[in-house]
């Protein structure tokens, strides 16, 4: 409990559990399709799906394993040479190198929050909330300079998320009262803001890749309570195309993605 992932066979309609580490968080998957990693506090998994039986190579990512460090995200490069390890509480972003099985941390700033490579495979971007930055790496060459761009000093956005080809990122956050999110074109950095009706509880993207759906909670943040959304679980989306948007008020239940 608390310590497995099961691996499924579709075709074969096998199943395949395997203990990975403590608290998995979750998997990624090379481009290949031939392995997976799973990270977990501690630990990263790496899972030769070819191989027979199944067998996980365990790598420890804390020089002290009676106090490892809570392990947040697992991004992995194009080419499925290195992976990139978030850990709660910590400045570095892990550089694991999958092929000799040893990480070295890379120094961030105060509190990176998210990360996420571009589509085409050029960039890890990773938001540090604390420093209100960006720092863009070379996935391929994760120990080379990072390059900065700053965000709006107030603190607001600690999530980011490539759209479409990558000639755009939502950033926002669901960790603060501030009801808005913002767009960051990677071709000059510019970013624009716009505001929302009420905060972020989760955010996401069509399926065809044209609109943002954003669900609100209950909870009020910096929403004025003469707003007919005040008090309110709420829904908008959002036009890719001219950012005009649609809120929706809903009145029972609750609202995810």
């Amino acid at each position: 409990l608390f310590r497995s992932v099961s691996f499924v066979d579709l075709v074969g309609k096998v199943h395949v559990p395997m203990t990975v580490g403590f608290m998995p968080k979750g998997v990624r998957w090379t481009a290949d399709g031939k392995r997976a990693l799973v990270v977990s506090d501690g630990t990263l998994a790496l899972v030769d799906l070819g191989e027979e039986p199944l067998v996980p190579r365990l790598i420890a990512l804390s020089d002290d394993p009676m106090d490892a460090p809570v392990a947040e995200e697992v991004e992995l490069s194009p080419d499925g040479g290195y992976a990139f390890v978030r850990q709660r509480g910590s400045g570095d972003v892990l550089v694991v190198d999958l092929e000799a099985l040893s990480w070295e941390a890379v120094p961030l700033g105060k509190d990176p929050s998210d990360m996420d490579v571009s589509p085409d495979g050029n960039t890890l971007a990773v938001v540090v909330r604390g420093d209100a930055q960006l720092r863009l790496l070379d996935p391929t060459n994760p120990f080379g300079s990072a390059s900065t761009v700053a965000l709006p000093s107030d603190g607001a956005y600690g999530s980011l998320q490539y759209l479409g080809g990558g000639d755009q990122a939502v950033l926002y956050t669901t960790a603060s009262s501030k009801s808005r999110f913002a767009l960051w074109s990677p071709g000059d950095d510019s970013i624009l803001e716009r505001p929302l009706v009420k905060p972020i509880q989760s955010l996401g993207v069509s399926a065809d890749g044209s609109s943002l759906l954003v669900f609100h909670p209950q909870a009020n943040g910096d929403t004025p309570s003469d707003s007919p959304f005040y008090n309110h679980w709420a829904l908008t989306q959002i036009s890719l195309s001219d950012l005009r948007s649609n809120p929706l008020l809903l009145q029972i239940g609750r609202a995810h993605v």
